[in-house]
């Protein structure tokens, strides 16, 4: 599933967000998460 940019294409047409195509390939193509990147936000302090 989700093989091709077509695929792709058509999900975000039907009003998908990007990182929900990507958790959908994520889960349909069996691949596993080893762990989650950090988020990192600038400080305000200098």
């Amino acid at each position: 599933m989700l093989e091709t940019s077509q695929e792709r294409v058509v999900l975000l047409k039907a009003g998908f967000k990007g990182k929900e195509i990507e958790k959908l390939y994520i889960i349909y193509n069996g691949f596993t998460t080893v762990r989650n990147a950090p988020i990192f936000e600038p400080s305000d302090n200098p």
